[in-house]
């Protein structure tokens, strides 16, 4: 999966191979509206980047993933409490919690 940003600070989460087609038409200096997958159009002019999900730290813990506090030495979990953790148990993972609905927006739509 990749992310496209534009100027406008619009993001389009993409396949792999839909994001090579549009870095080949941008590498082609044409300038088009191309429809994604999920049925939106993008102007190739406004593409800002195209680049990989941004990764997050998260502990793994017995319960499951948690996301890295800002000092990366806590979590908050479950029942709301913040608990030090051992860093050397956590891990850089994409951030599919930012991009959970822009992901199922564009799995929904290649189904129909």
């Amino acid at each position: 999966m990749k992310l496209i940003k534009t100027f406008s600070r619009s993001e389009f989460v993409v396949e792999d191979d839909e994001a090579d087609n549009i870095k080949a038409i941008l590498q082609s200096g044409q300038k088009a509206f191309i429809q994604l997958r999920c049925g939106d159009l993008l102007n190739t002019a406004a593409i800002e980047s195209i680049g990989a999900i941004p990764k997050a730290l998260f502990y793994r813990g017995e319960a499951g993933l948690y996301r890295v506090l800002k000092d990366g030495q806590s979590i908050m979990n479950s029942y709301g409490n913040k608990i030090t953790i051992d860093p050397a148990q956590c891990e850089y993972l994409e951030d599919t919690d930012r991009y959970e609905q822009k992901l199922l927006k564009t799995e929904q739509k290649q189904l129909t």
